[in-house]
């Protein structure tokens, strides 16, 4: 299984013209035939929260349409799920996991990028770094399940 991304600095040509999409997959998925590409992320740790990606925050939802168009337009739709990866920040509490939900404020933001998700069926990719987690919150948080150590 083979991960590919779409950086950040190509959103907006790949949002912008399904004719520059379509050549980008031409160039990263199809012409490595041999290969069997399972995802494509689109972009990486895109937020509207962080100033080093947030003039990215307009390009996702379009250049997720515009790739899942070209793969399907290839053939491969079937083969190949498109999806962006989050940072835990548009996630509200660090602790435990299954207290976490999306920050209300970034439902606009969101809102449209789990609809594409879901209809398509793909999965919803996060980075997570509980040693982070662990650092703000020692009081709640071991060391051991920071490092995944914990069974």
């Amino acid at each position: 299984m083979l991960w590919l991304c779409v950086p950040n600095t190509d959103l907006q040509n790949v949002a912008a013209n399904q004719a520059s999409t379509d050549s980008w997959v031409q160039n990263n998925v199809r012409n490595y035939a041999d290969v069997r590409f399972r995802y494509i992320a689109i972009g990486n740790e895109v937020s509207p929260l962080r100033g080093d990606t947030s003039q990215y925050v307009q390009f996702i939802l379009p250049a997720l349409q515009n790739i899942q168009n070209a793969i399907s337009a290839a053939g491969l739709g079937n083969q190949i799920k498109v999806s962006t990866a989050f940072e835990t920040g548009v996630l509200g509490t660090d602790f435990p996991p299954a207290d976490r939900v999306f920050r209300p404020e970034l439902g606009d933001y969101l809102n449209g990028i789990i609809g594409f998700l879901v209809n398509n069926g793909a999965p919803l990719l996060v980075n997570i770094y509980p040693y982070f987690s662990y650092i703000n919150n020692k009081a709640q948080i071991s060391l051991e399940y920071a490092l995944f150590h914990v069974g």
